[in-house]
């Protein structure tokens, strides 16, 4: 007598097939999230670093007593910040009555990818005053002394982080701390 074995036929089945395809699609899409959350946040990363760069570059003409012109007796050197992220680095000098007239602007660019200034009322201005440094912002009406943190959201995306300056000039980067010391 000849025994049969019988094979069962090769292969997997159609629900076996589905699984493998749905496991693999989710854990892509997890991964394709994750990879453009970090996109964001180096983009916003990216922003603070270049606006505090941008801040102490405009502290450090105002110590330094640094002149645009030689005939220019500056005042005050200032970063004016707008919305959709465009921001200008300005100086004040002294006219011949003396009063600190705005002479224009030194420089002018946008944040890069998307990033908008946040957080704030703006056209926001923070100016550095000759010599020692002091800073005052615009209060809507006028040029006032910083008597507490300014705060200087950075935002994409539903990603924010922050610069804080302190009424004595420090700044520095904050994170996603909305709190300034």
């Amino acid at each position: 007598m000849v025994m049969r074995i019988k094979k069962k036929p090769g292969g997997f089945t159609l629900i076996e097939v589905t699984v493998v395809v749905a496991i693999v699609g989710i854990a892509s899409a997890m991964t394709l999230v994750s990879i453009a959350g970090g996109r964001i946040s180096r983009d916003v990363d990216h922003a603070v670093r270049e606006t505090v760069v941008l801040l102490r570059g405009a502290q450090s003409f105002a110590l330094s007593g640094q002149s645009t012109s030689a005939n220019e007796n500056n005042c005050s050197f200032n970063i004016r910040m707008a919305a959709g992220g465009g921001y200008e680095m300005m100086n004040t000098y002294r006219d011949g009555s003396g009063n600190c007239v705005l002479t224009g602007v030194m420089a002018s660019a946008t944040l890069k990818n998307g990033v908008v200034f946040s957080g704030m009322t703006l056209p926001a201005t923070i100016a550095f005053n000759l010599p020692r440094g002091e800073v005052t912002y615009w209060n809507g009406s006028a040029m006032a002394p910083l008597t507490s943190a300014f705060r200087i959201g950075l935002s994409k995306g539903g990603t924010t982080k922050y610069v804080c300056i302190s009424p004595v000039g420090q700044i520095r980067e904050n994170g996603s701390d909305s709190t300034c010391p």
